[in-house]
């Protein structure tokens, strides 16, 4: 029987493009996988848990720990769905069992979530990027400054693209996660939503120190669409070079979507979303394309193609070819 080294990978980003990732990596029995989700959303029902309850944002955490269970659609079906009474009207019932988690674990975020992994049988583990809470800040070139992600998301849409981002209170970053990173052989860095899920994962403290330390060669998976009309200048090129300012090295890796939909781009237009464009006569050896748009009603990576080629890229830059 063919043995398999274990090659400890950590991946960062939020919204639906991590949750992808984990998704068509999960199957890979030799890859340990850490997942390292922003906690810094300020909506929708995590929102009103981060406003009432003094919680940290369980969304994108509990998204994680779906695309890493052992029976993911079993588990969808009931952490999915709504809580219709009045004592906590439309909350998931994933984020009300994280916020009954945390109270039961006094307040041990990665703990409540390492309990919850346990019981969904997942094939790695969650480490949030912090386990303190904060809000994201966006400073713009007018000296303006805008703090929350949907904020931030709307003026986006609106055409004004941050200068750059902070975090209010400055948070430690998560010491789980700190420590898988030391450990790690390969770091990915996700599709989703630019500068409120991809960039926010940097800038706790510590993150970006250990990774600049790390040796592990950095991947990063380009988003298929801009998001408004503050990214349309926007290319492959310019969004990597701002990721590899964000954790201090440089990425070995790009991974490129190469197929559009036209049929779907009409919609996508209209919300000024535009394929993420890239010089393909630059001949960059980094750049990995791929078909990897199928579903022809929503513009997202499929989770199996994405995790085949990315799967395919740790294993040659873990088992480089002999000279």
């Amino acid at each position: 029987m063919r043995s398999f080294k274990t090659v400890k990978v950590v991946c960062f980003g939020g919204g639906t493009g991590l949750p992808a990732l984990l998704s068509g990596l999960r199957e890979n029995k030799w890859l340990k996988i850490t997942a390292a989700p922003t906690v810094f959303d300020n909506g929708g029902s995590s929102g009103a848990l981060k406003d009432s309850h003094g919680i940290l944002p369980p969304g994108d955490v509990l998204r994680c720990l779906l695309s890493l269970s052992e029976d993911e659609a079993v588990a969808r079906k009931i952490l999915s769905a709504r809580i219709e009474i009045e004592s906590a009207p439309r909350h998931t019932a994933g984020n009300l069992l994280l916020l009954g988690l945390q109270m039961v674990f006094e307040n041990d975020y990665q703990l409540s979530i390492d309990s919850l992994g346990t019981a969904l049988h997942i094939h790695g583990r969650v480490c949030p990027v912090s386990c303190e809470k904060s809000t994201l800040v966006a400073n713009y070139h007018d000296g303006v400054t805008i703090k929350g992600e949907i904020q931030i998301d709307e003026k986006l849409r609106e055409g004004t693209a941050p200068k750059s981002l902070s975090l209010d209170p400055q948070v430690e970053g998560n010491e789980a996660l700190i420590l898988a990173i030391k450990k790690a052989d390969i770091l990915c860095i996700s599709s989703g939503s630019f500068f409120t899920s991809i960039l926010p994962c940097f800038l706790p403290k510590g993150i970006k120190e250990v990774i600049q330390e790390s040796p592990a060669p950095a991947i990063f998976i380009s988003n298929i669409l801009t998001e408004g009309m503050g990214m349309n200048h926007e290319s492959v090129e310019s969004m990597t070079r701002t990721v590899e300012e964000y954790i201090g090295k440089r990425v070995v890796r790009i991974v490129i979507n190469d197929k559009v939909h036209d049929d779907a781009m009409g919609r996508y237009a209209q919300e000024d979303k535009n394929p993420t464009k890239y010089d393909k006569e630059s001949n960059d050896p980094r750049f990995i394309t791929g078909e990897f748009w199928q579903d022809s009603e929503l513009a997202r990576h499929d989770s199996r193609l994405l995790g085949s080629a990315v799967s395919k890229l740790i294993h040659e830059l873990t088992n480089p070819s002999p000279r």
